[in-house]
């Protein structure tokens, strides 16, 4: 596997930061630094959509509906934008400085970690902030994750742990030891789609995955690179059954998929460049990877990694343009 960059304007002037993909697969949401932007690619068109300037440097950004209408931005300067179709609609400021977004659809209640003990809570249907859940282990909180079909919500941080919360009853579960070394921080976490599985990856550079019915792992994976942070992770499913799960974690400097029930490699490249961010595009080997490099990479993973998963179909478009391209560029030679 080896990373690629393909469409029109997939790039930022200096570097990108964060990747995410909206739920209907037509649009990619993209920040980048220096100075700091958010582009939204059109993967359709293959092309940029359009690009916002940005006050400060964005931490996360996410999708808040399943285009790129509604979306909002956490910014290092303790600052949430929510922007709209025509632009900026609002901003507020938190506490303290921010780390992680999720969002809860059922209550439409978005969640914010960071540099804090405290998970800040705000009601996007009625405006306001709601009383931020208090953990008892975690002086601070790095990744925040969402049950996909459960009202329960996991937060990561210092000490090893991994802190679950009932949203129904604002009460906190059984909390997870990820490693024994209490100087080891959990630095990202996330539930696979069907619900069942759980993982979190370690400042160490060790990703372990969970059964949910047990507080054991059923498979782990070192990144064995210097001991390098796990900088992001998620879940990946080629088929119907369990043993089609896929884990795709990343450190700064390698990017590894493996099965999450036996930890076998699928697939793995080592990065020219710092990894900040990846995401798979939805039923399909496409990969995304926001970077320390002008280009925001895409890559598709070897067909024997993800055999039951096509390329998507705006690729077709994609073959199409590097055809003609090429033609052209022979022709252009030629004379």
């Amino acid at each position: 596997m080896k990373p690629g960059a393909d469409g029109q304007d997939f790039e930022f002037n200096v570097a990108s930061s964060r990747v995410r993909i909206t739920a209907d697969g037509n649009h990619v949401l993209a920040t980048g630094i220096y100075a700091p932007e958010l582009r939204i690619f059109d993967l359709k068109e293959l092309g940029m959509k359009c690009f916002r300037g940005l006050d400060s440097e964005a931490v996360d950004v996410l999708p808040l509906s399943e285009d790129w209408k509604k979306l909002v931005l956490l910014m290092d300067d303790r600052t949430l934008e929510f922007h709209s179709q025509y632009g900026r609609h609002h901003r507020l400021r938190i506490p303290k400085c921010g780390r992680s977004l999720s969002y809860e659809s059922e209550s439409c209640t978005l969640f914010v970690g960071g540099s804090s003990s405290s998970l800040y809570r705000l009601d996007l249907e009625a405006g306001t902030f709601l009383a931020p859940l208090d953990s008892k282990d975690l002086s601070e909180v790095n990744d925040v994750a969402v049950h996909p079909r459960l009202p329960v919500l996991s937060c990561c941080g210092d000490n090893g742990f991994v802190e679950s919360w009932d949203l129904r009853a604002e009460k906190p579960l059984q909390s997870l030891k990820v490693d024994s070394d209490s100087s080891v921080q959990v630095t990202k976490c996330a539930y696979s789609g069907n619900g069942m599985f759980f993982a979190a990856g370690t400042s160490e550079g060790l990703v372990r995955v969970y059964d949910l019915r047990s507080s054991r792992p059923i498979a782990e994976r070192d990144h064995m690179m210097n001991d390098y942070a796990i900088s992001s992770l998620c879940f990946h499913s080629r088929g119907p059954e369990s043993s089609d799960l896929l884990v795709a974690s990343a450190d700064k400097k390698s990017i590894k998929i493996w099965g999450a029930t036996n930890g076998r490699i699928a697939a793995s490249m080592e990065s020219p460049a710092v990894v900040n961010q990846i995401a798979f595009y939805p039923n399909s080997g496409m990969l995304f990877a926001a970077n320390d490099t002008q280009r925001l990479w895409s890559t598709s993973c070897p067909a024997s990694a993800l055999r039951r998963r096509g390329a998507p179909s705006w690729t077709i478009s994609l073959r199409s343009w590097r055809k003609a391209d090429r033609r052209l560029s022979s022709r252009t030679s030629s004379l």
